[in-house]
């Protein structure tokens, strides 16, 4: 099975650090592939962090592949803001804080 995440990685928010933990585990699924889709940072303020697991956990996260533009999968899961249109099943978790404010593409 084909999984796309769509999210952020490395900052210090929570669904940031859920969603690499989510990551972390759906690795230890040998039927599963992922990939995974950076959303750009909402927020200007918002700063990389890095340390927050051991060196290898880092590198394993950063080692999950970029899906290619136009690719599909079995499943898309988004914890972001703005649903997209989707042509496979979408999981989505809205960011409530910025939804009013904030929208990218």
């Amino acid at each position: 099975m084909q999984v796309i995440v769509e999210c952020w990685r490395f900052l210090d928010r929570s669904y940031c650090v859920a969603n690499q933990f989510q990551l972390l585990e759906m690795l230890d699924r040998p039927e599963g592939e992922i990939f995974h889709r950076d959303l750009p940072y909402i927020d200007p303020d918002w700063q990389t962090t890095t340390s927050l697991f051991d060196r290898p956990t880092e590198t394993l996260l950063h080692s999950i592949p970029s899906p290619a533009p136009n690719q599909s999968a079995d499943v898309t899961k988004k914890l972001g803001l703005k649903p997209r249109p989707f042509r496979t099943a979408l999981i989505l978790f809205n960011i409530i804080d910025y939804i009013n404010n904030i929208w990218y593409d």
